[in-house]
């Protein structure tokens, strides 16, 4: 008997990062936009030492005012600062090298659904300080 799965693909695992702290690069920034119609911006961030080197975790920063703190915490972390004309050129982010910690996002049956960035972090361990950028 044959199953049509409908275009179902499986996840791979070692797709997910497990919870902690990485030394990762920014290798992708881009504007996107959810089914709903909210902007966010789609970062993906690679790994780049330890035994996890070149795996990536992808975060979605969403351009709303409730959800303007994260992407501000980022954008502080890695010294990129917003323009006058609260345009940011997402080219600026690419190549900026960070420490982020991960935690496991589960479904209600526990299982690891993906992986989260819960939290950007300067390199050289001192605390981002608080910048306006404005929206």
């Amino acid at each position: 008997m044959k199953i049509k799965l409908n275009g179902f693909q499986e996840a791979a695992l070692d797709g997910f990062l497990p919870e902690g702290d990485y030394t990762v690069e920014i290798v992708e920034a881009s504007l996107q936009e959810a089914n709903t119609g909210t902007e966010f911006l789609r970062v993906v961030f690679r790994v780049t030492d330890g035994p996890l080197k070149d795996r990536t975790v992808v975060e979605q920063y969403y351009l709303t005012k409730k959800a303007y703190w994260k992407l501000q915490s980022l954008l502080n972390t890695i010294d990129v600062k917003v323009s006058d004309a609260s345009e940011l050129e997402t080219a600026l982010m690419l190549g900026r090298v960070l420490r982020i910690r991960t935690h496991e996002v589960k479904d209600d049956n526990g299982y690891t659904t993906k992986s989260q960035v819960a939290k950007a972090m300067r390199l050289d361990g001192l605390q981002a300080m608080d910048k306006e950028v404005p929206f």
